[in-house]
């Protein structure tokens, strides 16, 4: 605003010093305060401009204009400028940007500077700090055009009575109702259909209550009804409407906003001497093509609302044609072809093709696929004297062998459904998935038959002699039972077909040239569905299978050894496990011969991928979405160094035979490019649940686009015109922290955003007795030194004060379960009460571990301290291993120390012979 100086004794070096030594000030304590000014990256300076006019001349009437309409950028929050004119008058120009502050505020600042008057200490002009507007999620901006706009124009007829912009602001809520899958859309507003001796400037926000309104009309009733009086909220959509005439001070002159108020608002203008509805868009947070989508929808809702008796919550502001472009877009490129197979059809057909070949390498040994025909075929046989038949479940609770890939096949001949069971698992766990599926056997170790009713073990099924009648069986029948976790606390089975997993391979075979040359890794657990596509992926196409040992997969070091040794060609990783794995690789001369690894099982964020391509540039990096319910994979990216750089969150198109659908909550696909739950229907889609009917009821659904049936993920995501799915994470990883709706996911990708950030992770803790003390933790592994204080400016310039973790924990690795994923639950708790005094070591062998240990865990370590007490996971052990052989002492595996978990324990394993310290 200008505010008229006429008489300011020529005094630019006293604006100056006070907006130097005043405001500069106040901009600091406020940037150190809760986030508020934190984008004001330098105090703000005085210009001094001549103008060669008087200052009622109409060049000095445009230059005035000019400065009150030019943007101010967006690291300065405020300009201020005196225009000295030649007549010997001056007025001082203060543009202030809206997120820094309201009207108020410029006018306290400004009568400060113009009249000297003290300015109001930062906690009273703390009101008058406007809100910062709300990030658009389903905006997709360019975040390297900060502070730029764009603009999209709608032609009117003519220009909008008040009325009819509550009209446009129902249309405004009907489609951010689609867009944030809500049923009480926030619009915000700016003088919007009110006088301007009752508004206040800032404007406000109002809820548009569509869960509440029946009819148009009603609506729109409503709504009128609540625009006087606004509630607070930080909004990304509104109007700006300017009722009125200044605020009759003859002494300064105000513009509502040079800059739009909201990432997008509407607004009217002229073009071309036309009327139009303006829709001015932040660049950095909603896309052109996303404004022009947005546009159109409303304009649809805006004619559909015109019929009074328009039942609001039926309006649909996707076309007919959009949505079949959108339900085509969402289907793989083609139908699964070679037909539905059982799985040991395909592999008998395989083995019977090159009997000799090597199927199999365990330990060093080497089993040829007639072998492994031959022992399975013999042990399906003596599950069948044992009383196995068709569709029932066979549990299989092996370590990783021989063996097991065996009893896997042999259920699967004898017309059974395996059912994989951990031997790592707790008891408890192993209990309830052997009541839930109803197993008819169970195959043990021999330490573990007394555990199970119904148990035998693997001698006693091969000294079982005699062959057994073949068995009528289908390819819709169940080909396994995995166990998943489920939301009441026991894990729920979901039960996939012979014919989910031949068209799992068909999918795949040709696009990754899959065949008898390939070498794989069975890396994780049976348990887990990444290893169907790695044992059946492999042994279905001819490939030989090596079988990784559990304690192996939990070192990085070791697993690279066996990447080299047997030359392994195809490797399928979760992202958390291949990071540890590249990390690995630093500092060592590597000669792998991978040219494809699959990625999946969690969210991937591809720049820790980078390393991985400057060892292996020619292999191929392919990161699938899957699902256990819908046969381990759904889509496929290949992930270039380019879409690493970038930070792509793709996850590729839909696999042949399986489709995509990005729904609302009532069913209804989203637009291109809006959030919703991501819906998989197609040749994956897995039988259902074990003994849950309503579980069934509500994740398997009929398919209203192509007929069967469809499962329900709970995934959040959207779909691109080109067919392409972005995962956005979790539906319920959206939290409240002190009422605030937080997505983790975003805190951490500004994590990893920082270079010197290798991994990160982001929990939210609190005492379930008391929800307020719900706050944010991170985690993060370096790979260049970096202070956390560094790190913490870095998130507070690019999230809002309420996103920021109270506690930032520097890890050298990230812990992981068992099937790759980060371990949330062994993330140490930054709050750690203070533990008791340790008890002494007594042995130079448990000094020596005392100190290592001590080292590792930050915190003073006694000999009787628990290792998964501390916060220990299969990750440190590897450290603390390697850390013990650094220092000349005795060889100790990592199962050791799973086994003996404290200090005291190991000493005596050990031996309590001197150490070098």
């Amino acid at each position: 605003m200008p505010y008229g100086t006429r008489e300011i004794d020529n005094g630019a070096h006293a604006l100056r010093t006070r907006l130097t030594d005043d405001v500069g000030p106040v901009v600091e304590r406020f940037r150190a305060a809760d986030g508020l000014w934190s984008g004001w990256g330098v105090a703000p300076r005085l210009w001094v401009e001549e103008v060669a006019a008087g200052a009622d001349d109409a060049r000095s009437v445009r230059r005035r204009r000019a400065e009150l309409t030019r943007a101010v950028p967006v690291r300065r929050g405020l300009r201020a400028v005196v225009l000295r004119y030649s007549d010997g008058r001056a007025d001082l120009v203060l543009v202030a940007r809206r997120d820094r502050l309201d009207r108020r505020g410029l006018e306290l600042v400004a009568g400060h500077l113009a009249d000297g008057l003290p300015l109001v200490v930062p906690t009273d002009l703390a009101e008058h700090v406007a809100p910062v507007p709300a990030a658009v999620p389903w905006g997709e901006g360019d975040a390297g055009r900060a502070g730029e706009w764009g603009h999209h124009d709608l032609p009117l007829d003519g220009a909008p009575t008040a009325q009819e912009w509550i009209g446009w602001m129902a249309a405004l809520g009907v489609v951010l109702a689609r867009y944030e899958n809500t049923d009480r859309p926030v619009v915000g507003f700016r003088r919007l259909a009110v006088p301007p001796e009752v508004a206040d400037e800032r404007g406000g926000a109002v809820v548009v209550p569509l869960d509440g309104a029946t009819t148009a009309d009603r609506l729109v009733t409503d709504l009128a009804d609540l625009v006087a009086g606004p509630v607070e909220a930080t909004v990304p959509v509104g109007v700006g409407v300017v009722v009125g005439s200044p605020d009759g001070n003859p002494r300064s002159e105000y513009v509502p906003y040079p800059v739009p108020p909201f990432p997008l608002t509407v607004a009217a203008a002229s073009a071309d001497g036309r009327p139009v509805l303006r829709w001015s868009h932040r660049l950095d947070a909603v896309s052109p093509d996303r404004v022009a989508r947005f546009a159109r929808h409303a304009a649809a809702a805006h004619a559909l609302l015109a019929r009074p008796e328009a039942d609001v919550r039926a309006i649909d502001v996707v076309s007919d044609e959009e949505r079949r472009r959108i339900v085509a877009a969402g289907r793989g490129p083609r139908p699964t072809s070679t037909g539905a197979r059982r799985i040991e059809e395909v592999f008998r057909e395989r083995a019977a093709k090159q009997p000799d070949a090597v199927a199999l390498v365990v330990e060093g040994r080497e089993i040829g696929y007639g072998e492994l025909d031959s022992r399975s075929t013999g042990l399906a046989n003596a599950l069948r004297h044992k009383g196995v038949g068709v569709g029932d479940h066979v549990g299989v609770c092996l370590e990783r062998s021989a063996d097991l890939v065996v009893c896997l096949l042999a259920v699967l001949k004898a017309g059974a459904a395996y059912v994989p069971m951990d031997p790592d698992y707790p008891a408890g766990r192993l209990s309830s998935i052997a009541e839930n599926a109803g197993l008819a056997v169970v195959i043990a170790e021999c330490d573990a038959v007394d555990a199970f009713a119904h148990a035998v073990t693997v001698e006693e099924l091969e000294a079982v002699d005699g062959d057994a009648e073949p068995v009528d069986a289908g390819v819709a029948d169940t080909a396994y039972v995995i166990h998943t976790s489920g939301s009441t606390g026991r894990p729920k089975g979901v039960a996939v077909s012979h014919a989910n997993v031949a068209a799992l391979i068909d999918a795949t075979a040709d696009d990754f040239g899959l065949g008898p040359a390939d070498t794989w890794t069975m890396f994780h657990s049976v348990a887990f569905d990444f290893s169907v596509w790695e044992l059946w992926g492999c042994l279905l196409t001819g490939g030989r299978l090596v079988v990784v040992p559990y304690w192996v997969s939990r070192s990085p070091v070791e697993f690279l050894g066996v990447l080299e040794k047997a030359e392994v060609t195809v490797l399928s990783q979760t992202p958390s496990a291949v990071a540890a794995l590249i990390d690995a690789m630093k500092g060592r001369s590597v000669t792998l011969s991978t040219r494809l690894v699959v990625l999946g099982g969690e969210a991937l964020d591809p720049r820790v991928l980078l390393r991985w391509f400057d060892i292996r540039p020619d292999c191929r990096v392919v990161n699938m979405y899957g699902i256990t319910e819908t046969t381990v994979h759904v889509t496929a990216q290949t992930v270039t160094r380019r879409a690493a750089l970038e930070g792509s969150r793709s996850v590729g198109a839909p696999l042949p035979g399986w489709h995509v659908y990005v729904t609302d909550r009532d069913g209804r696909v989203q637009p291109f490019g809006v959030p919703g739950e991501i819906c998989v229907g197609g040749a994956g889609v897995a039988k259902g649940y074990v003994n849950a009917a309503p579980s069934d009821a509500e994740r398997f659904v009929p398919d209203p686009f192509a007929g069967g049936v469809m499962y329900r993920s709970g995934d959040w995501g959207h779909l691109t015109p080109d067919g392409r799915l972005v995962h956005r994470g979790r539906i319920d990883s959206q939290v409240k922290v002190r009422g605030f709706r937080i997505e983790l996911e975003e805190i951490r990708a500004v994590l990893l955003g920082e270079p010197a950030v290798r991994e990160a992770a982001v929990v939210v803790r609190s005492d379930q007795e008391d929800p307020t003390t719900a706050r944010i933790d991170a985690y993060v592994v370096l790979d260049a030194p970096l202070e956390v204080r560094a790190l913490r400016a870095t998130l507070a310039d690019r999230l809002p004060a309420f996103m920021l973790p109270a506690g930032i924990t520097v890890l050298d690795l990230l812990p992981l379960t068992v099937n790759g994923k980060v371990d949330v639950a062994a993330l140490p708790d930054p709050r750690s009460a203070v533990r008791t005094a340790p008890v002494r070591a007594a042995s130079s062998t448990e000094r020596v571990l005392v100190e290592l240990w001590s080292a590792e865990f930050g915190v003073p370590v006694g000999a009787d301290d628990d290792f998964f007490e501390l916060g220990g996971n299969s990750l440190r052990a590897v450290r603390l291993v390697a850390a013990l052989r650094g220092r000349g002492g005795a060889v100790l595996a990592v199962q050791d120390l799973f086994r003996h978990t404290t200090i005291r324990r190991l000493s005596e394993l050990l031996g309590s012979a001197a150490m070098s310290s």
